[in-house]
């Protein structure tokens, strides 16, 4: 579903906005915001819902497991984008998800003028 609108975006949200995603800021071009829903290091899993902004996407980036590994990305509200390096990019909406493995360098991003909640969780089992 296209959301353009903060508030009937927060209606759809389900896991709340968390708060600004100072710490990974860095990674980002435009605002995102984290909250996390499993404690690192006390969960196998770690599960995180990340708000993208209007326009904001990640850098390129891989991430890193010590067996196994991967991440599961489901979007819960609006539209973005997920990408695999050398592969076409992949349309997140709602309520649809994408998986990949460890090791693969990757991108997100919001649809342009909406708002996209990919909840990912990784892990390395």
């Amino acid at each position: 579903m296209r959301i353009y609108d903060k508030e009937q975006f927060n209606k759809e949200n389900i896991f709340g906005l968390g708060n600004a995603n100072a710490a990974y800021a860095q990674y980002f071009i435009g605002n995102s915001y984290l909250n996390p829903l499993t404690e690192a290091g006390k969960c196998p899993v770690f599960l995180a819902n990340v708000t993208f902004e209007p326009g904001c996407r990640n850098n390129w980036h891989i991430h890193h497991a010590k067996s196994g590994g991967g991440q599961l990305l489901i979007c819960t509200a609006g539209e973005g984008w997920y990408q695999e390096e050398g592969k076409e990019a992949v349309s997140l909406e709602a309520w649809n998800g994408y998986y990949y493995t460890g090791g693969s360098k990757t991108l997100a991003r919001s649809q342009e003028g909406q708002l996209v909640r990919p909840y990912c969780g990784r892990g390395s089992r």
